[in-house]
């Protein structure tokens, strides 16, 4: 029965820069057997894998935490491995929080700002070039160039090409740290549309950038899915709203540099254009406004009397009847009615004829 491996002992840990530590361990064989390591960091496997050294450089960022479990274990062959040995390591200083940090890149230099925290104010930022664990050892952490940290969004500068390098920041202050790799972004350049029969071309601003840069476009027509290619062009074929964004890059063969996306811009493709609601609002509003003005004016002059009619004075109808008049002398004409011609009418009776001859006495 084969025996079962020694776990590593002695876990310890050694800060040699705010972001690097070296891990080291001691293992007391049990067997003949070419013995190699494996080094986890919160669960994920660390690089170089299988080596047979006791020691190891990582590099510890709290971008994303501040505690970390590190574990070793031993290893034989495929099938053949030691119980895990674990350590909890923390970072030295509280984690300080760093707000809407970005850097821009151009050609001699990288612009990184940031909005300031009034609890980590003033913050110091610094980096070094650390792409694999070694390199971190014996490098000198380069500060700022150029630098404003006294206003709402101070800034840093530093001189240099950042195209093909990974780099290790630390921005520091008297209440906390944090470290964190640095991003490189390129500033979003404009854009121009211009439209054909059956097409809008987008034109892009040139940039300091002398490679090759892919654009990313992504347009929407009639509110469908997006659709994404890094043509120029956008075929304009149903006449209703079109919107795009848009974002730089570099190629596959670079180290990946990109750009924020744009905010969605809405364009006119084939003539399928919306209705222009600034020209609604600012000119035919008002004429439509104008136009029931002048009517209701008009409306008003010519029923001025039924609309507002005369008041008879209160003050002149009290005084007349204090004084005893015998009726209020009115100011509004009353209708008489006039009087028809009569032509008298005489009736004659009618006597009707006698029936008999006279009488004989």
């Amino acid at each position: 029965m084969e025996t079962q491996l020694n776990a590593p002992t002695n876990l310890n840990v050694k800060w040699i820069n705010p972001l690097a530590v070296k891990l080291s361990w001691s293992w007391r064989p049990s067997q003949n057997c070419d013995v190699r390591f494996r080094v986890r960091v919160n669960g994920t496997e660390k690089v170089p894998q299988n080596s047979t050294a006791t020691h190891l450089l990582i590099s510890l960022l709290t971008e994303s935490s501040s505690k970390w479990i590190l574990s070793v274990r031993a290893t034989c062959g495929w099938n053949r491995e030691s119980p895990e040995t674990q350590l909890v390591v923390e970072a030295p200083k509280p984690r300080a929080e760093l707000i809407d940090f970005r850097c821009y890149w151009s050609e001699a230099a990288l612009n990184c700002s940031w909005t300031r925290n009034p609890k980590f104010s003033p913050l110091s930022l610094s980096y070094i070039e650390c792409g694999g664990f070694e390199s971190c050892l014996d490098q000198k952490f380069q500060h700022c160039d150029q630098a404003d940290l006294r206003g709402e969004r101070p800034f840093c500068i530093f001189k240099g090409n950042f195209l093909q390098k990974e780099l290790s920041m630390v921005a520091s202050s008297p209440a906390g740290t944090v470290t964190f790799k640095g991003p490189i972004a390129f500033r979003l350049p404009g854009v121009n549309v211009t439209e054909n029969k059956s097409n809008a071309v987008l034109t892009f601003e040139k940039f300091d950038y002398r490679e090759k840069a892919v654009y990313n476009i992504c347009y929407s027509s009639c509110d469908n899915p997006w659709i994404c290619s890094e043509r120029n062009e956008i075929p304009c074929g149903e006449r209703c709203r079109y919107k795009f964004k848009y974002q730089v890059r570099t190629d596959q063969y670079a180290t990946l540099i990109s750009s924020d996306w744009s905010e969605e811009i809405h364009g006119l493709c084939n003539g399928s254009r919306e209705p222009d609601w600034i020209l609604l609002v600012v000119i035919i509003v008002p004429l439509v406004l104008s136009f029931f003005v002048i009517l209701s004016c008009i409306c008003f002059r010519r029923h001025r009397n039924i609309i507002c009619p005369d008041v008879p004075d209160p003050s002149a109808l009290f005084k007349e009847m204090i004084n005893n008049n015998k009726g209020i002398e009115s100011k509004v004409h009353t209708y008489t009615p006039v009087q028809e011609p009569i032509e008298p009418i005489i009736v004659v009776p009618q006597i009707p004829p006698s029936s008999s001859g006279p009488v004989s006495t």
